[in-house]
């Protein structure tokens, strides 16, 4: 949003506008058109600085509430009232939520960019980068709000409150917890997870699946002792060997029966290594919700008085252990059979 959005220039009235170039007295730090300010030479508050008076963006506030006779109550109700309604069963959700609250079905998340000035006919152009022309007062680049709220904390999950999920999952609980519900109302299993599939084996580590994450760490450093054991045993190459001299030492070998048993092993081993990580790309999310619900479950069987952030949550610490142990198991099995 606008940085400055419902802000007037002291001096000449006029509303600011995202595009207008803007500078902030540096010391009470009200805003004012440039030309305005060069006009007065000056502040236009110049005369309040160091006293009770003094501008700020509280009192500026504060003023603005009393002279359109609003509250923050009433401000707070006008932004909450953004929604939009699921058309499968008419539940009211938040206006960037990605599944309804209720059922879980697909909502058409809206153009954010719509909600910039959209009475201003610039708006109708293609939008100009946040740095682009004459200079401009400093605003990060404009982004979609994080969903932090897209689920309620009182939501039912299969008998566990969103609440508790969403202490259990900790860091980017707004990305999971939406795709939860959609599982827990739909029965839905598919959802696909980016790191999930590339970095199977650690991104397990790093939400603490130990024993999914042990089974594919062990399949990748049992691919790997075969390759090795095919590489420098049965080819006879050194450590240092490239793919070309691969190549080369293969060749002779096309039509014995025993090497290309060892070339099928090999396309085995490196389609299960694929097939194994578009699993958990499409129900790593599923996995990683099934097990979350199994064990808030029993935390609350046990009435248990740690944290349930500590029971899950996110450890790259973890993750980084399982990507050391597996480079050095994988250096030492290379270095056994060379």
């Amino acid at each position: 949003m606008f940085f400055y959005e419902g802000y007037s220039c002291p001096v000449c009235g006029k509303a600011f506008d995202e595009r207008d170039d803007i500078v902030v007295c540096p010391i009470c730090g009200a805003p004012h058109h440039r030309d305005c300010f060069k006009q007065e030479g000056h502040c236009h508050y110049e005369e309040n600085h160091g006293t009770d008076q003094q501008w700020s963006r509280e009192k500026y506030a504060t003023k603005q509430a009393e002279k359109n006779n609003t509250t923050a109550e009433t401000v707070g109700a006008n932004h909450t009232s953004l929604s939009q309604k699921c058309p499968r069963c008419g539940q009211e959700n938040p206006e960037f939520a990605e599944f309804c609250f209720r059922c879980g079905h697909d909502l058409d998340v809206k153009d954010w960019t719509s909600r910039e000035n959209p009475a201003s006919p610039a708006s109708e152009q293609s939008p100009q980068p946040p740095f682009a022309g004459q200079y401009r007062e400093y605003r990060p680049f404009q982004a979609p709000p994080t969903p932090q709220n897209t689920v309620p904390d009182d939501a039912d999950l299969n008998g566990i409150s969103a609440d508790e999920f969403r202490q259990f999952v900790g860091q980017n609980a707004h990305y999971y917890l939406p795709r939860f519900l959609k599982m827990a109302k739909t029965n839905s299993t598919v959802s696909w997870n980016w790191p999930a599939f590339l970095l199977t084996p650690y991104w397990l580590w790093y939400r603490k699946q130990y024993f999914a994450g042990a089974i594919t760490a062990f399949f990748q450093l049992f691919s790997t002792a075969i390759t090795s054991l095919f590489l420098y045993g049965f080819l006879g190459l050194n450590g240092g060997a490239g793919y070309e001299e691969i190549v080369n030492g293969l060749m002779p070998l096309m039509n014995n029966p025993s090497a290309l048993r060892w070339i099928a092993i090999l396309y085995l081993l490196s389609f299960l290594e694929i097939l194994i990580r578009v699993m958990f790309g499409l129900f790593g999310n599923y996995f990683y919700y099934c097990s979350a619900r199994r064990r808030i479950g029993t935390w609350k069987e046990k009435q248990s008085l740690s944290p349930l952030s500590a029971l899950g949550g996110g450890s790259v610490l973890l993750g980084a252990i399982a990507y050391i142990a597996c480079y050095f198991l994988s250096t030492v099995i290379n270095f056994l059979f060379i």
